[in-house]
């Protein structure tokens, strides 16, 4: 789960330009910070590469 992002900073992508049906993009630049639940079986990846001995 994301508990926090920081954009430090903004643009426009591919100068501006007006994409068809969506019109234009922009680049974010910033960091996300996430908390993951060891105890669920979504995470059980991330727990085992926790484990694994270094």
């Amino acid at each position: 789960m994301i508990t926090r992002i920081e954009i430090e900073k903004q643009e426009f992508f591919a100068d501006g330009y007006e994409f068809p049906n969506t019109g234009p993009y922009e680049r974010l630049c910033g960091s996300a910070y996430g908390e993951v639940d060891p105890k669920s079986r979504l995470n059980a990846t991330a727990q085992r590469s926790l484990q694994a001995t270094r």
